[in-house]
């Protein structure tokens, strides 16, 4: 006999993996040492100060052109459930040392940064998808970004109770001067723990 599957999402994505491409000016920091950082600032609670905001890095950028990005911001978890993000935002930036560290600490290492030098925002490229999760951002040089937004995913636990977990999902994507649009499933690989009911005793299990 088959009973009904309430699922219970949690945050999961807590991995950090340390590189040290962001720093400046040729600057090197071993992993370990940056890897002690970030768990201390996680346990101060302090955002991550953002590295120098260089103009010079972004010298030679074509932001602007005749390229489109489209694609569909979504998650596919193990038992095959797909939830797509409707009305969520998707940001576009190119990949220089400014948005490596975003990429490093705020993504790979699920930490606040500081906020952004307002001259940044002439670099990235932003829009909503609409309620089946499709997005398109038009007019778009060719070069390498990052192409990011959040799934809020939803469950229900054995008591009924709805609970929603923010995901983020970040691809780096190339766009080549012969593209004329680049489609892109805006998703990534996700596992998430289950709370299988018991109806007749209620209880539940992890599967």
């Amino acid at each position: 006999m088959l009973f009904p599957q309430n699922r219970y999402i949690y945050d999961y994505d807590k991995r950090y993996k340390p590189t040290v491409n962001f720093m400046p000016k040729g600057e090197t920091m071993p992993a370990k040492t940056l890897s002690l950082i970030l768990t201390f600032l996680l346990l101060t609670g302090c955002a991550v100060k953002r590295i120098p905001f260089n103009e010079s890095d972004f010298t030679g950028l074509q932001i602007k052109g005749d390229k489109t990005v489209s694609g569909q911001l979504f998650l596919v978890d193990q038992l095959e459930e797909k939830q797509v993000a409707g009305k969520a935002e998707v940001t576009l930036q190119p990949v220089t040392p400014y948005s490596n560290q975003w990429y490093e600490v705020t993504y790979l290492g699920n930490h606040s940064i500081e906020k952004a030098d307002s001259r940044y925002n002439e670099y990235v490229r932003r829009t909503l998808t609409n309620p089946e999760g499709s997005f398109t951002i038009n007019d778009v040089g060719p070069g390498d970004y990052y192409l990011s937004g959040v799934v809020h995913w939803k469950a229900a636990t054995c008591s009924g109770n709805v609970v929603q977990t923010k995901i983020p999902v970040c691809l780096k994507v190339n766009v080549a001067e012969n593209d004329t649009t680049v489609n892109v499933p805006l998703t990534k690989e996700f596992v998430s723990p289950t709370e299988i009911c018991d109806l007749y005793n209620q209880g539940s299990w992890q599967k």
